[in-house]
């Protein structure tokens, strides 16, 4: 029996001091033992931490008597059936599942502080975003009124050449009056035009080119033929060309 009692853990966590005392080794108690140490376990004795518990309960005046208790399982058992059933295996998966939801909901609370998080950055970015656009709309509506007002300009400078087109092309398409051309004047009055300049050439020859006397020209004759030639032949295509324009007037006039 002392072999039992000294191996039997229970006496020590009941704080028991089995080598003072004596009556645990008397042998009209080994029935007792023997059923003590077979029933009694680690499920059967309160830890402290219980038996604190136990303490302010009864401190509260919170401690159920029998008949209470009864009644208040029967009341737990209406509003949770088939609780007082489970097992301390079924007991410990629904912990776990319980634990694995807890888990769950943690991930779930993280992945709505991270939605909100990026719900946030866009919104910040989207009025970024808005910003750019209302700064490019305003400057496009300001590219739209330079543009306009360079339409409108360039309309403007339009009609000017278009007139002054229209203008250039009267002068030289319409007969002027009075001509702002020779080439404009009536036959008689070109003829005399012509005249007028061949007279004007003439005199101008005259005083800028003077005769010399027979002795000077022996060593200049050379210089004096060539010259000669090339007046005579300016006078050649001069008389040409005047004879040339009278005719395709002539000719303009017939045809009209």
């Amino acid at each position: 029996m002392g072999d039992l009692i000294n191996h039997f853990d229970g006496f020590k966590k009941l704080g028991f001091d089995c080598a003072n005392q004596w009556i645990l080794y008397d042998d009209r108690f080994q029935k007792f033992f023997n059923f003590f140490t077979e029933n009694i376990t680690d499920v059967n004795i309160l830890t402290e931490h219980e038996v604190l518990e136990y303490e302010e309960l009864k401190h509260r005046n919170d401690l159920l008597e029998t008949d209470e208790r009864a009644a208040k399982l029967k009341e737990l058992e209406i509003a949770n059936p088939g609780l007082l059933q489970y097992t301390e295996e079924q007991v410990a998966s629904m912990i776990e599942e319980l634990h694995l939801l807890e888990h769950t909901e943690e991930c779930y609370v993280n992945l709505v502080d991270d939605m909100r998080c990026t719900k946030n950055k866009i919104n910040s970015q989207l009025g970024d975003l808005e910003n750019e656009i209302s700064i490019l709309t305003n400057r496009e509506s300001d590219l739209l009124s330079e543009c306009q007002a360079k339409a409108r300009q360039l309309e403007e400078m339009q009609r000017e050449n278009l007139k002054l087109s229209n203008e250039a092309t009267r002068c030289f398409t319409k007969i002027q009056s009075p001509p702002l051309f020779i080439h404009q004047l009536p036959i008689d009055q070109y003829l005399l035009k012509c005249e007028t300049f061949m007279k004007y050439f003439t005199l101008y020859m005259k005083e800028n080119f003077k005769i010399q006397d027979y002795t000077d020209l022996d060593n200049t004759a050379v210089d004096h033929t060539e010259f000669s030639d090339k007046l005579q032949s300016l006078a050649k295509s001069m008389e040409y060309y005047t004879l040339e324009y009278i005719k395709e007037k002539a000719k303009s006039r017939a045809t009209h």
